[in-house]
């Protein structure tokens, strides 16, 4: 079993809120709905991850806080 890369993209976007954990548990719900031999892309992922992930914000890199 492979994940394409456009997975890992995807993968690499999402918040995961639940950290390794939930990322841990969305691939094994991955693998075990899964055939032996295939590639996984983002249409394998549940539903709920299948969304396009929220862009990243963007701005620029000032400190919050000044001394």
């Amino acid at each position: 079993m492979t994940l394409s890369n456009a997975l890992l993209v995807h993968l690499s976007q999402l918040p995961w809120p639940g950290n390794v954990r939930q990322l841990q548990s969305v691939l094994k719900v991955m693998l075990a709905l899964a055939d032996e031999g295939d590639t996984l892309t983002p249409d394998a992922l549940p539903e709920a991850y299948r969304a396009a992930p929220a862009p990243l914000p963007r701005g620029d890199c000032r400190p919050m806080m000044s001394s």
